[in-house]
């Protein structure tokens, strides 16, 4: 846990006891500005330093609440960290300050007012915010490994579902094209393009009306299309077809052609 301590000058010795307390207790604190540089960087190192903070600590006085005290522009970089300050602000009265003069996003959260040592006030405080930020850490951890458990005992039940579902029968089809026209228009043979829905496609020569209806084999396929080819070269219209009928079906090609499928 990392602690900022945000402070008027005339109240760095407080502030010092309290980083010191904090210390001891295994907290990293930042607080003394002093050891800082002047000069451009100086506003960019502040910012760094709340931002890669868990907690920061601002010591109420009227110097740290009056017009341009740099106590002030610290908790406008804390604001821009946390736009809810709840569990990660602790406002503290050092001395004597009216409560109008406390800026609102300070007062927005319970404000410690000592009544007995300050220094072990604040440090039984900041104990208390890092045992609920452990518990949350915690809870959070378990939550998440509660939702990956849960998502591997999906897994593994919807494996053995899989596992146990019944395989897909291979599909054995009849095809046979059937006139009613002329003799004429009954002479020579069909072809038929059958196009599975893994991408293959494979050509079956069809005997006209009543003679060898030809046997194919579809595998496994989801669907599948098929294509006829009349004697002459002409092409009837595809018919797409899903799954594996499981009893006879006909399809009209044109006025004088229909075609047979039925399961073998």
């Amino acid at each position: 846990m990392k602690v900022f301590i945000s402070y008027a000058s005339e109240y760095k010795n407080i502030a010092d006891r309290i980083a010191v307390g904090l210390r001891q207790d295994g907290i990293d604190v930042f607080f003394d500005r002093d050891q800082l540089a002047p000069g451009g960087a100086y506003d960019t190192r502040i910012r760094k330093a709340i931002k890669q903070s868990d907690l920061f600590i601002f010591l109420i006085s009227p110097e740290s609440v009056s017009e341009n005290a740099y106590a002030l522009t610290e908790m406008g970089f804390a604001r821009e960290r946390w736009k809810n300050p709840t569990g990660h602000i602790l406002p503290v009265f050092v001395a004597k300050t009216t409560l109008d003069e406390v800026p609102a996003y300070l007062r927005s959260v319970t404000i410690l007012e000592p009544e007995g040592d300050l220094i072990a006030e604040v440090l039984s405080n900041v104990a208390r915010l890092k045992a609920r930020r452990r518990l949350r850490s915690f809870l959070l951890a378990g939550s998440l490994l509660f939702a990956a458990v849960f998502l591997v005992l999906v897994f593994a039940k919807f494996t053995a579902w899989q596992n146990d579902a019944p395989a897909k029968q291979t599909c054995y089809l009849i095809l046979q094209v059937r006139t009613t026209g002329t003799a004429s228009e009954r002479a020579g043979e069909f072809v038929a393009y059958v196009s599975t829905s893994d991408g293959a496609t494979n050509s079956f020569m069809l005997s006209n009306a009543g003679a060898g209806p030809v046997q194919i084999n579809l595998g496994r396929q989801e669907y599948w299309e098929v294509e006829i080819v009349d004697p002459k070269g002409l092409s009837f219209r595809k018919i797409k077809i899903l799954g594996c009928p499981q009893t006879s079906m006909e399809r009209k090609l044109d006025e004088n052609h229909r075609l047979l499928i039925q399961p073998r």
